[in-house]
């Protein structure tokens, strides 16, 4: 559950430096739709946020590049510019409206890797790979981006199909090697899987996405020790990078320590006050602490970017559920049902939502509908004969 889990985590930046670099210097045409005034001072603050981001400052690169579209709606390379950060920075629901944009108005195919990359983190996996056409199987990066949707949608077989194509373009890409080896770990074929890793390594000893990779092997093999000096590994290997730092809080709140988890977690925050991976991963942290008000209070400043994401879906009913509005989380366990019907949490929790409220029946039929598809899980069957219990008793 680990590994399958850490795919929607790893997938939220993998990119994120790639994207950044392939607009600083680009050159694009200017819409005349403006005055030449506004066009030049658009040109100045694009020129600014330019400067700020190679000083390491994004958020205030961000900053200037809104600015700039407040003078000139049209300034192409600053509308993808702030996408990119967006996407950086995990907002992706503003991410993707930049870069569709764009792209609507330059038919871009590097702007079309990008899009369909924010269109991964919002799960819309059919229209992402619908924007990627051929190039799903004929470029690196549409293989790229190809290979994490089909992994998201577990089509695993389709996704390592993706990832080796990667391979066969740049034999020497860590990155995907990384994935194949995730994908056969997953699947169960640890030989493969380890032996694709240690080949990864020859290549590329300091890959951050490798010793994140050993930490999730650590983790479902209960090595907690291991798994954490994995995680202090990819910190060291690149200390600015947002997954490293927030699997190493994970790491840490697995193994209880709720003080450095969250320590890592403000870390980004401080840098991104807005930033809604490292914002979630804090509410679980105040779930796992039981700090249900706090947590509840995180969730709402993050809903708006992150309302259609299952992870975040299943931890507001936890919260909500724990803070007493159980009609509201009824509602968070049955779209996470809807979004996931394999999982058994969804409707597990929705039945233990509806005996909260004496609506035993309806507890009855959220978990026989779940059962046809799943009738050995062996926690749903339990809970349904506690439910047909107290059914029958009222």
């Amino acid at each position: 559950m680990i590994m399958q889990a850490c795919w929607r985590l790893i997938v939220a930046s993998v990119f994120a430096a790639a994207l950044v670099a392939t607009t600083i210097g680009a050159s694009y045409p200017v819409e005349a739709a403006v005055s030449k005034s506004d066009q030049d001072r658009a040109d100045r603050f694009f020129n600014d946020a330019q400067k700020r981001l190679r000083a390491g400052d994004a958020a205030a690169a961000m900053i200037e590049l809104r600015n700039a579209l407040q003078r000139n709606p049209d300034h192409l390379p600053a509308r993808l510019l702030l996408g990119e950060l967006s996407l950086q920075s995990g907002n992706v629901a503003a991410a993707e409206k930049d870069l569709r944009r764009h792209y609507d108005a330059t038919k871009d195919e590097r702007t079309a890797g990008k899009l369909a990359y924010a269109l991964v983190q919002l799960r819309r996996f059919d229209e992402a790979l619908a924007l990627l056409g051929q190039s799903a199987t004929s470029t690196f990066e549409g293989a790229r981006v190809a290979g994490y949707a089909y992994a998201s949608l577990g089509r695993r077989q389709d996704a390592e199909t993706a990832f080796r194509k990667m391979l066969s373009i740049d034999p020497k890409s860590h990155e995907a090697m990384a994935q194949i080896a995730r994908l056969r770990l997953e699947a169960g074929d640890f030989e493969a899987g380890k032996e694709m890793l240690d080949t990864m390594f020859t290549v590329e000893p300091n890959s951050v996405e490798g010793w994140l990779l050993k930490s999730d092997l650590a983790l479902k093999l209960n090595r907690i020790t291991e798994a954490r000096e994995a995680a202090e590994k990819a910190v060291a290997v690149a200390p600015g990078d947002q997954r490293a730092q927030l699997h190493k809080a994970r790491v840490a709140m697995m193994s209880g320590l709720y003080g450095e988890s969250e320590t890592a977690i403000r870390e980004i925050l401080a840098r991104s006050p807005k930033n809604p991976p490292a914002l979630y991963h804090l509410a679980v942290n105040q779930y796992s602490q039981k700090k249900f008000a706090d947590a509840d209070k995180t969730l709402l400043s993050v809903e708006d970017q992150l309302r259609d994401w299952p992870p975040f879906i299943m931890l507001s009913g936890l919260v909500r559920f724990q803070v007493g509005q159980v009609a509201v989380a009824e509602r968070a366990f049955a779209r996470y049902s809807a979004v996931e019907p394999d999982d058994a949490r969804g409707p597990m929790m929705l039945a233990t939502a509806y005996m909260r409220r004496d609506n035993n029946q309806g507890a009855v039929e959220a978990l026989e509908a779940f059962l046809k598809r799943k009738p050995e899980d062996a926690g749903a069957l339990r809970l349904l004969a506690s439910a047909q219990l107290r059914a029958g008793a009222h």
